[in-house]
């Protein structure tokens, strides 16, 4: 991914930007065109699962622009794509606006093809956070179950107690395994009602994210290839 760094600072801070979506079609056309759609390597670049992908861009971009260059063919749009800038402290804000408009240019031989992958990215990343929620419900209903396993021993080692105390006042001892009953039904019953009330919640979301999902699809079907 394009590092920017500035020169401000003695070069201690830097930027990250993702390649716009030209570069990487570009990366594609020349490494993955025979093992994968470009659909596929935008997704994989922009969900980030594959360790690496963004910092191995770079080099392949970078690798890719120098022989193309030599043949005499490297495409003008992309002349202005970095993969590494650096900032002059007195020109800081102007070459950093400069490079936020070169990599943020829409310009590409095919614009369909640049929608499609920014649609690819959109809904790999509501994927995601469908993924990311089933995984927290998972948590979430792990510990859940844990704590009431906790506070049933807990509870089983109280009535253990009071059985023992009813010997001395049997009375107060009822009273007091009653009352600690009543708690550990409440307890349950509150948990219960927060797995029930946290599993509704999460399947509104899901159909609302499976029907964006959908639109998002019937969209980029709808784009000329």
């Amino acid at each position: 991914m394009p590092k920017i760094l500035k020169e401000a600072d003695n070069f201690s801070s830097f930027t990250w930007k993702d390649l716009p979506p030209e570069a990487l079609l570009f990366i594609h056309e020349h490494y993955f065109s025979k093992e994968m759609t470009a659909e596929g390597y935008m997704a994989a670049y922009f969900g980030n699962k594959v360790s690496g992908i963004k910092h191995e861009a770079d080099r392949l971009f970078e690798e890719a622009k120098q022989d193309a260059l030599e043949r005499g063919d490297f495409p003008d749009e992309l002349l202005e794509v970095w993969t590494k800038k650096i900032i002059p402290k007195d020109t800081e804000e102007k070459s950093s606006s400069s490079f936020s408009k070169a990599n943020s240019k829409p310009v590409f031989r095919d614009k369909s093809e640049v929608k499609r992958a920014n649609l690819t990215q959109q809904i790999q990343q509501k994927e995601d956070q469908m993924d990311e929620v089933s995984h927290l419900n998972r948590q979430f209903g792990e510990r859940i179950d844990e704590f009431l396993s906790a506070s049933r021993s807990y509870f089983g080692q109280a009535e253990e107690l009071l059985s023992q105390s009813a010997y001395y006042n049997p009375q107060k001892a009822s009273h007091d395994q009653l009352v600690l009953m009543d708690v550990q039904q409440h307890l349950d019953s509150l948990s219960h009602q927060q797995m029930d009330l946290l599993e509704l919640n999460s399947r509104k979301l899901r159909f609302k994210t499976e029907d964006e999902i959908d639109q998002l699809y019937q969209e980029r079907n709808k784009l000329v290839w």
